[in-house]
C-alpha cells in the first residue's frame, strides 16, 4: 500500500557552486510576471524556484503547504 506523499522543505542552496537560494522578494509586478499559476492544483508557482515548477509538473501532485513555500 502506497502512503500519502510527505511534503520536504525545499532546500536550493547548491554548496559547489556557492549559490545560496533568496525569498522570492521582487515588487509585485514582477512576482506576477515570474510566477504562473499551476493548472493542476490551482497554486502560484515561483517560475525562478525550480523545487517548486519540478514539483508541480508531477502528474496528480498536491500543493505545497504554505509553510514550506518561501
Amino acid at each position: 500500500m502506497i502512503g500519502e506523499p510527505t511534503f520536504h522543505a525545499l532546500k536550493l542552496d547548491n554548496p559547489f557552486s556557492g549559490r545560496i537560494a533568496k525569498p522570492f522578494d521582487a515588487p509585485f509586478s514582477q512576482q506576477r510576471e515570474l510566477s504562473y499559476s499551476c493548472g493542476c492544483c490551482g497554486q502560484r508557482v515561483n517560475a525562478r524556484d525550480l523545487g517548486q515548477v519540478f514539483h508541480h509538473e508531477t502528474p496528480g501532485h498536491r500543493p505545497i503547504p504554505p509553510q514550506l513555500v518561501s
